[in-house]
């Protein structure tokens, strides 16, 4: 049994196309309270099951190295599968609620707040330059904010080679 490697140049040029996918997945079914499902965590989330996929792909063709062609159809047929789950749901009438991003920060302190604020307003801003926003804010506090945040699924690492996060939901 071959074990294909997903090399890191390979896995960086496919992070816009899987983001661009998923971005459009949850775009059309976040709107019907479906989030949660579609995890666009790079180090733990959906783009790591679309990356295992790829590898099942190229193992089944007997590669040893999984390329760009198999991460696309990766994407597509994960894609693909959420899209009928998502119809599925709706023709039998299955709807999830949600939590919205205020309601969760509602009681949170300033900090937490500020910090989401910052990532959500800038987009996908790396660890270090969310910090340098909040020099009055202490280490441990920073961590755990930020950490909290994840936990909590309002922000997400959105780069497996660097530490950049972005906003799970727009406000």
């Amino acid at each position: 049994m071959n074990t294909p490697l997903l090399f890191a140049d390979v896995e960086s040029k496919m992070e816009k196309t899987i983001r661009e996918k998923l971005t459009k997945l949850r775009t059309k079914y976040d709107r019907e309270g479906y989030s949660g499902i579609i995890d666009p965590d790079f180090k733990f989330g959906t783009p790591r099951a679309i990356f295992h996929i790829a590898k099942s792909l190229a193992r089944s063709d007997g590669r040893n190295r999984v390329t760009e062609l198999y991460v696309e159809e990766a994407a597509d047929m994960y894609c693909e599968t959420r899209r009928d789950l998502f119809e599925t749901w709706e023709d039998r009438g299955v709807r999830y609620g949600i939590e919205t991003v205020d309601m969760k920060l509602k009681n949170e302190s300033r900090s937490r707040r500020a910090v989401y604020d910052f990532i959500d307003k800038n987009g996908n801003p790396t660890r270090g330059e969310i910090r340098e926003a909040f020099p009055n804010l202490s280490d441990s506090a920073f961590e755990k904010d930020l950490n909290w945040l994840v936990s909590e699924r309002l922000v997400y690492s959105s780069s497996a080679l660097d530490d950049r996060f972005s906003a799970t939901y727009q406000k």
